[in-house]
């Protein structure tokens, strides 16, 4: 039986206005084998494998299953049940002063330091310089979700 490293698991990551994306990393040596959780703009699971390609050869091919949820145009969006709720006076949903100012006090400090702001195309996967903070990791994994909804 092979011994279970700390490589064997499901990494989760991304950012909240892209998406998530985890690779199983024991068959790291395929870009396929992932599951991604997007949550804007549409809130979508994908799951990639790779599958046998037709014919006799033993060569694989990507297959990815993708789940999308499209609300319907009644469906309110977070910002629109948050006024609501301001304009009713309901303030469960938003933070207290104290704990905004106590927030403010613990982030400031990191918020000093002074971070180069980097320009890139809208609807792309960011600055080049991105690349340099996956590292060995990398590189980005340009979904199909991304292209079928560009």
């Amino acid at each position: 039986m092979d011994q279970i490293s700390s490589r064997d698991s499901l990494d989760v990551s991304g950012s909240a206005n892209t998406s998530l994306r985890g690779q199983f990393t024991h068959v790291a040596t395929t870009p396929a084998n992932y599951i991604r959780f997007r949550i804007s703009p549409d809130v979508a699971i994908a799951l990639s494998t790779m599958v046998k390609a037709p014919g006799e050869a033993f060569t694989g091919t990507p297959a990815e299953l993708i789940a999308v949820h499209h609300p319907d145009s009644a469906e309110m969006d977070a910002y629109e049940r948050l006024l609501g709720d301001a304009m009713r006076g309901n303030a469960t949903e938003f933070a207290r002063e104290d704990y905004v100012e106590e927030a403010w006090r613990i982030v400031d400090p990191v918020l000093g330091s002074v971070v180069p702001v980097v320009e890139y195309e809208p609807h792309s996967w960011g600055p080049v310089e991105a690349n340099r903070l996956i590292g060995s990791d990398g590189p980005w994994h340009d979904s199909a979700v991304h292209k079928a909804n560009s």
